[in-house]
């Protein structure tokens, strides 16, 4: 199996599946799809929803991100259909160790009489009903709108956040640069980006990006925090300053 692969997704329907009386199951093919990381495959996603922002590989202006965001919210709440997406939640109990998608549209048909006892014996988890449905939904239209149950507003926007704002060590992670900056940046290089190592892009946009407003304004709040209630400790401190550099509406009031 390709290693970019970490699992396989079953999707022909169970009824199709199901052994009866010690027969053939009814289905002469088994359909599976691939999963692959979410972050092996971010950029690709976010170059197709933020293509008229796509400045080169990985690099947007941060009127993007909007358009990010929006892609990962029809994401986490299985309803991107035009890409053919399903989200996979981290579940150590199915081997699912991180954010995953079962990528619809990169699929291959087995031939049941074959595989059939591979397959089984290498399967780890299984959907629940309702999103089962779903998944039939996303495929083929084979059933009604099925609701799902949502993440919740504040866990969906900590995931968005770390997607879209990855620790710099992350390399997979996209970066963002206003148009102000972008024109500096411009100016500084008469080498085509496409031809930078992606270290040396990296560091030139560091270079050129200007501290974010919403920084500078956290350390005012730090510093009020603090005389205000003198006794109050360190680590609250981090606390109140960790939950504002989550807040994507913390964020937007700053654009």
């Amino acid at each position: 199996m390709d290693n970019k692969y970490t699992g396989f997704a079953v999707l022909t329907q169970t009824c199709d599946l199901a052994r009866r009386n010690n027969e053939a199951c009814k289905s002469s093919y088994i359909n599976v799809a691939v999963v692959r990381p979410l972050e092996h495959v971010l950029l690709t996603f976010l170059d197709k929803c933020c293509h008229r922002d796509r400045l080169a590989p990985g690099v947007y202006l941060s009127t993007g991100k909007n358009a990010a965001t929006s892609f990962l919210e029809r994401l986490l709440d299985q309803n991107e259909q035009s890409m053919g997406l399903f989200y996979l939640h981290p579940d150590g109990e199915a081997d699912v160790l991180v954010p995953s998608v079962i990528m619809l549209q990169v699929s291959v048909a087995l031939r049941a009489a074959e595989h059939y006892e591979t397959i089984v014996n290498a399967r780890t988890g299984r959907l629940r009903v309702e999103f089962r449905n779903k998944l039939g939904w996303l495929l083929g239209n084979l059933y009604a709108r099925v609701p799902t149950r949502d993440f919740g507003e504040e866990v969906r926007n900590a995931i968005i956040k770390d997607l879209l704002s990855p620790a710099a060590q992350q390399s997979w992670g996209p970066q963002w640069i206003s148009k102000k900056n972008l024109k500096k940046m411009q100016a500084s290089t008469a080498k085509p980006w496409a031809e930078l190592a992606p270290q040396d892009l990296r560091d030139l946009l560091q270079k050129h990006q200007a501290p974010p407003a919403q920084n500078a304004a956290i350390e005012r709040v730090e510093a009020t925090v603090r005389s205000v209630i003198p006794d109050i400790s360190d680590d609250q401190v981090k606390h109140i300053a960790r939950t504002l550099r989550n807040d994507l509406k913390f964020e937007a009031a700053f654009k």
